[in-house]
């Protein structure tokens, strides 16, 4: 199979641009905000382009209203976030949005967790034979303009996790 590799048009990551008293928040922050506000500037200057974005969200439930209306304006095409914070606990339906495709892969509720909302209009499905047991990632097979891509969402290990990969590998 050949694959074009998807070019992410914007990478957002909260933990990097937020204050670290508005991460332990519990609703959504004026940070936040302002990321979605490039998000939409990005498709009113390109109205007809597939835009993708990844967000390090630090626990999906307590922005998930923001998220949704992101997505029912029609702002993104393909959302990935990191840092869902999620388990068995929180149902599918919770965190639904119409028009688009949820797919997850949950951690905790303490940490990690990735979750997909691609758009409904574009043909995809998710290839679990190119997911890792060890790492935390999520791929799919996705048609974009009569083109084949393959999209790989990762969440980088952390250093103490990289030190253990090592370890048992060299055993």
């Amino acid at each position: 199979m050949l694959y074009q590799i998807l070019a992410i048009l914007i990478l957002l990551n909260e933990e990097s641009n937020a204050p670290n008293d508005s991460l332990s928040s519990n609703s959504t922050s004026g940070v936040n905000k302002l990321l979605f506000q490039d998000l939409r500037e990005t498709r009113r200057l390109h109205p007809k382009n597939f835009i993708a974005a990844y967000v390090n969200i630090n626990s999906l439930r307590y922005k998930f209203d923001e998220v949704k209306d992101l997505l029912t304006d029609n702002i993104v095409d393909l959302l990935m976030i990191a840092e869902s914070k999620l388990d068995n606990t929180f149902q599918d339906n919770l965190f639904q949005v119409e028009g688009y495709k949820l797919q997850r892969r949950d951690r905790n509720q303490y940490g990690g967790g990735l979750l997909t909302l691609i758009k409904s209009d574009f043909p995809s499905s998710r290839k679990q034979c190119f997911e890792s047991d060890i790492l935390e990632n999520i791929c799919y097979e996705i048609y974009i303009n009569d083109a084949k891509w393959l999209i790989i969402e990762h969440k980088p290990l952390s250093m103490k996790d990289r030190c253990l990969l090592k370890i048992s590998d060299s055993a």
